[in-house]
């Protein structure tokens, strides 16, 4: 049997403990706090993930969930490009690794979910093509082709096998399948 320790504090005093109380995280035990993120977990991770985050997940199970999701991505790079460089591998590795870093290390949720938006950010760039780098700019980096054509180093191309091609219309169909019929049931 595991040993509980109980402390006795006086009306108005807080307790010392390891673990941060919700109001320190940033954290409120509600299901709408977050719900968007919940909601793409519970779509990549199923349903039992959706559950843990929603409504009384503390910093440690969001740290977890996020070095999920990242460990998902690399996965996912790894097992479903197939002709890519090395340099870029081991760049998305970096990445991925680096973010894995700064999550384990957040002591509040706006931390965590800042680290997170960074690393996915640069995931995103580095799979179009490259991660950019204008810090060194004096001039104002617009949205054009000439700032963002990142093919300097490779280029990316989407294909599609006669099977994928098949598997992507069949999924259409099922989809306006059940559209269809959700619009019979409603009207």
């Amino acid at each position: 049997m595991k040993n509980i320790k109980v402390v006795f504090v006086e009306p108005g005093q807080i307790a010392n403990s390891k673990r941060p109380l919700s109001c320190q995280t940033g954290i409120r035990y509600d299901m709408s706090q977050f719900y968007s993120m919940k909601e793409v977990m519970e779509q990549l991770f199923g349903n039992r993930t959706y559950l843990r985050l929603k409504e009384t997940a503390g910093l440690k199970d969001w740290k977890e969930a996020s070095i999920k999701l990242l460990n998902a991505f690399l996965l996912a790079s790894e097992s479903s490009i197939a002709v890519a460089d090395d340099d870029w591998r081991d760049e998305i590795i970096n990445t991925v690794k680096t973010g894995v870093n700064l999550i384990s290390s957040a002591c509040e949720i706006s931390d965590l979910f800042s680290s997170l938006a960074a690393t996915l950010t640069r995931v995103a760039f580095i799979q179009i093509g490259s991660m950019p780098d204008h810090r060194a700019q004096r001039k104002t980096v617009r949205l054009t082709k000439e700032w963002w054509t990142l093919s300097h180093f490779r280029s990316v191309q989407y294909v599609q096998s006669r099977v994928q091609r098949a598997a992507l219309d069949e999924m259409r169909e099922s989809r306006k399948a059940a559209r269809l019929k959700r619009q019979d049931n409603g009207a």
